[in-house]
């Protein structure tokens, strides 16, 4: 999803994204989304439904995390005078796998080093294959998150 989708949304106010097997979110999904209103004299309050989606909390959330530290709205809540969020855990890395994206620490957030992605191993020479010709080729990766690899 770009991070601008919901940029010209006009007022959006409820959001269901759970199940949707998102690993990314982005602050930008929210600049604009409507946490609280009144309409004919009644307070109305926002709803955001993201859990469970798969989230990966590396530095790719951080601009997230930071963005939900500063809006009191953004943490899991189901209230009838406050809204309902339901944001999630995380799901990698392991370290912090089913932790709440409110429940993160300023040292968790401090270990959301990106680490570029680095060949750890690869096979040698050159392919040379004729049709009909099977050849192996394998390679060993690093990387946080971790990188994707297509041959």
């Amino acid at each position: 999803m770009t991070l601008t989708k919901f940029l010209d949304a006009g007022k959006l106010s409820i959001l269901y994204l759970d199940h949707n097997n998102l690993t990314t979110i982005h602050k930008e999904w929210f600049e604009h989304f409507h946490t609280r209103w009144t309409n004919a004299n009644r307070k109305q309050f926002g709803q955001i439904f993201l859990d469970p989606n798969p989230w990966v909390c590396d530095c790719s959330s951080k601009d997230f995390h930071n963005f939900q530290i500063d809006n009191d709205f953004f943490h899991d809540k189901y209230d009838k005078d406050e809204g309902y969020v339901s944001l999630g855990s995380c799901q990698y890395p392991h370290t912090l796998k089913d932790k709440k994206f409110e429940d993160l620490t300023q040292t968790d957030i401090d270990d959301f080093m990106c680490q570029p992605p680095r060949i750890l191993a690869k096979s040698e020479g050159k392919l040379k294959v004729e049709s009909n010709e099977d050849e192996m080729v394998w390679v060993t990766v690093d990387g946080a998150p971790p990188p994707r690899v297509e041959f």
